[in-house]
């Protein structure tokens, strides 16, 4: 092993010389011997020792101080400071030089060698981590794809550059910001000083990917969308994020890998048009969107909200968030809140033991360990007593509860979806539904537009159900003439799908041949026929020509190309489903 060499910084030449007589009994070499400040920096670029040995007090324009310290900065050698003085300020002007030792005068062969073993050994260890400090940084800045670490406030700790490059902000922009501010999100920018704990935030997928992460879980790969305010973006922003959590310096962090697809993900809704996704049908954008969030929440393990009026299928929602994740495999368990009494509903949520009540004869499991590893489906949350709300808490905090007559705590694995056709927000502001619980179980949204709202869809579910009737009746075949798909697009439907479901079965007993007509459709619907003029009850007849010409002219869009027929919605959509070359041109 090479001796490490020492260069001495000493301007009285007595001390110099035992210095590099008790540095060379104990086995170092003498890099050279130098009297001044200036002589140290020129001596230390030339020979390149290992450590320099400085005298604090040196005579001449540049001290040991500032010798020491334009070496360390422009050499990036180790000093240690041998001096006869210690006073309080020359210690506080020594360390600005970052010095990796101090020697007073007179010192040992012990404190010497020691005190040099450590500098060297500090400085090796030191220069290790500052390669491994820019190999990181190198990487974390590499990495094409935007990086950023963000505290538990939300506030960005650091960023790469491409995330610098991607988002059009600056490092020192960033630091210290909250997420949403960097993001332009509406709901941040709306309450300044918060992100992350506001009610606009509850379904928010960044605040859900750093509270996973900073819990000790991950996440892959999650769409998220978020309405922007920043001029640098459209007005809904949408982001695929990964996220993991890392534990440093005593603080929880969260790693964001953040991409922005929002050009990407417009792209696919214009080429994608799905008709229908783990059996609920439409294709209108608030039902793709709707599709996309089951999809995103699927293998995630957060309740869920499913809101809208009665009929709108939340059920089934309920279920494709269950089919299409990790539990599939596992039971889907659902109950009807408002339909089951308070006094037997606890007993139906968690069970009994025989003997708890008149009637107990025996020990029942309930439905939350029914659906242990799976789903349990709560419609008509709205409609819990607050009795009942708060065991439900319980269960949801704790992940365990009794059964009724019982005193052992039964511990459950289960994903909770919730549906409701009430104002929980209402509910809570008037005191019939408890706040803390509305946030457990409110944590990802969905809400189901009526069917008014998505008349277009209209054509697609009603073909779909006249499809199952048929199959139910043992193949029958039957089809919806134009002039009941017109008044069904023009009908209010208070009812939703469950309305439209009931008229199709009505009318599908009332028809005896292959269509069903106006006059096959239940009473509730005459005022619609009476209303409809006689030319919109006469089917009129369109060419492939004129279809193709509307459609240019109405840049693709099927309403304004039926306005422009002068028909109806539903008669373009059958001449389309007719004539698949004139779609496909579409």
């Amino acid at each position: 092993m090479p001796k490490k060499s020492i260069l001495i910084v000493e301007d009285e030449g007595l001390v110099a010389k035992d210095v590099q007589n008790r540095l060379v009994s104990q086995g170092y070499g003498i890099a050279g011997w130098v009297i001044s400040g200036e002589s140290a920096i020129a001596e230390a670029e030339r020979s390149s020792p290992d450590l320099v040995l400085m005298d604090i007090h040196l005579k001449g324009s540049v001290d040991g101080i500032k010798a020491a310290e334009t070496i360390r900065e422009q050499l990036d050698l180790p000093v240690v400071f041998v001096t006869s003085l210690a006073d309080d300020d020359t210690l506080e002007r020594a360390k600005v030089a970052d010095p990796f030792g101090f020697i007073l005068k007179p010192f040992s062969d012990r404190d010497l060698h020691s005190t040099i073993e450590i500098a060297l050994y500090k400085h090796q260890l030191d220069r290790s981590l500052r390669d491994q400090q820019a190999f990181l940084n190198a990487v974390f800045g590499g990495v094409p794809c935007s990086i950023i670490v963000v505290g538990s406030d939300h506030r960005i700790r650091m960023v790469n550059r491409e995330f610098v490059d991607a988002f059009d902000v600056t490092e020192d922009e960033s630091f210290g910001s909250r997420i949403g501010d960097v993001l332009g999100c509406a709901t941040a920018l709306e309450s300044p000083g918060r992100c992350g704990n506001l009610d606009g935030c509850e379904g928010c997928k960044v605040h859900i990917a750093i509270k996973t992460a900073i819990e000790g879980h991950t996440t892959r790969k999650v769409h998220c969308r978020i309405d922007s305010r920043d001029t640098r973006y459209s007005r809904q922003l949408t982001l695929q994020l990964s996220s993991a959590g890392l534990h440093h310096r005593g603080e929880d962090l969260a790693i964001l890998i953040m991409e922005d697809i929002t050009e990407l993900a417009s792209l696919r809704r214009l080429l994608t048009a799905e008709k229908s996704f783990a059996g609920i049908v439409g294709a209108t954008p608030a039902m793709v969107e709707i599709f996309n969030t089951i999809r995103e929440i699927a293998d995630l393990n957060v309740p869920a909200m499913v809101l809208g009026e009665s009929g709108t299928g939340k059920e089934l929602v309920a279920g494709a968030i269950h089919s299409q994740g990790a539990r599939s495999r596992k039971p889907f368990v659902p109950v009807n809140c408002g339909a089951i009494p308070d006094g037997l509903l606890e007993s139906e949520l968690f069970g009994h033991e025989r003997g708890a009540f008149t009637g107990a004869v025996r020990e029942r499991k309930g439905r939350f360990q029914l659906a242990h590893g799976g789903t349990i489906f709560l419609d008509e949350i709205g409609d819990l007593s607050p009795a009942m709300q708060v065991k439900l808490l319980r269960v949801l905090q704790e992940g365990s509860f009794e059964r009724v007559g019982g005193e052992k705590s039964v511990t459950v694995d289960v994903r909770v979806v919730c549906a409701t056709n009430k104002d929980l927000r209402h509910e809570v502001e008037i005191g019939n539904f408890r706040e803390d619980l509305f946030y457990r179980l409110c944590v990802v949204p969905i809400t189901l537009p009526p069917l008014r709202d998505r008349i277009d869809d209209l054509p697609l579910i009603s073909e779909f159900i006249v499809e199952k009737e048929s199959a139910i009746s043992g193949g029958r075949l039957v089809s919806l003439s134009p002039e009941v798909l017109e008044i069904f697009m023009a009908y209010a439907w208070p009812g939703n799908i469950r309305e439209l479901q009931n008229a199709i079965r009505y009318a599908f007993i009332k028809c005896m041949a292959g269509v069903i007509l106006p006059e096959h459709l239940p009473p509730s619907f005459s005022r619609v026929v009476a209303g409809l003029s006689p030319a919109k009850k006469v089917r009129k007849s369109l060419t492939e020509e004129a279809v193709v010409e509307a459609l240019e002219k109405a840049e693709g869009n099927r309403s304004e190309a039926a306005r422009g027929l002068d028909v109806s919605r539903a008669t373009l959509y059958r001449f389309l489903a007719e004539h698949p070359n004139v779609a496909a041109g579409d």
